[in-house]
């Protein structure tokens, strides 16, 4: 009988310290090859979402700061074309014609020559001048400068020769016109 102890408790101790292998093997194993690469993928996953949240809130930032340039960009877009019909880019030759003919029709003038002549570069812009001739009502021949010298467009009016003719006043003088070199 204690030779049967002794033999399952030998056989027991085996049983035992099987099991303790195979639990410890498998304990290993389930670490190694499932919670190891799952732990890793999740740290990854989770630094991705902070690195997103991240963008995100940098993204609602730069958002919340869009629509006021929005606005900026409008309101230089509006000096803009302010400045522009002030002081264009281009010569627009048949624009001032045509606004100066109106001017002149409105204002009871009558404009008999325009001569354009030499240009004058400087540094940011270019004056255009033009040798004028109109001829009206001495009151109308001083309405027309005038709403000249306040126009919308900058304009300068030089070198100005009055003189009787017929029963009005015939003018001559140059009228300067500014495009700029943007």
């Amino acid at each position: 009988m204690a030779e049967q102890r002794d033999q399952a408790s030998g056989e027991l101790a085996k049983i035992i310290a099987a099991s303790v292998m195979f639990c410890g093997m498998f304990g290993f194993g389930y670490w190694k090859f499932l919670w190891k690469p799952y732990a890793a993928r999740k740290a990854d996953a989770v630094g991705r979402v902070e690195r997103i949240n991240q963008e995100i809130s940098k993204a609602k930032g730069m958002a919340a700061k869009l629509e006021p340039l929005n606005a900026e960009i409008r309101e230089l877009r509006l000096r803009e074309a302010d400045a522009e019909k002030r002081l264009p880019k281009g010569r627009k030759l048949p624009d001032m014609i045509r606004s100066l003919t109106a001017l002149a029709r409105d204002k009871s003038v009558f404009i008999s020559a325009i001569t354009p002549l030499p240009t004058r570069e400087q540094v940011y812009y270019t004056e255009i001048p033009y040798a004028l001739t109109i001829t009206g009502g001495y009151h109308a021949v001083g309405r027309f400068l005038a709403e000249i010298a306040t126009s919308q467009r900058i304009f300068t009016v030089r070198d100005v020769n009055m003189s009787v003719a017929g029963a009005g006043i015939q003018a001559s003088f140059v009228l300067v016109a500014y495009q700029y070199k943007g």
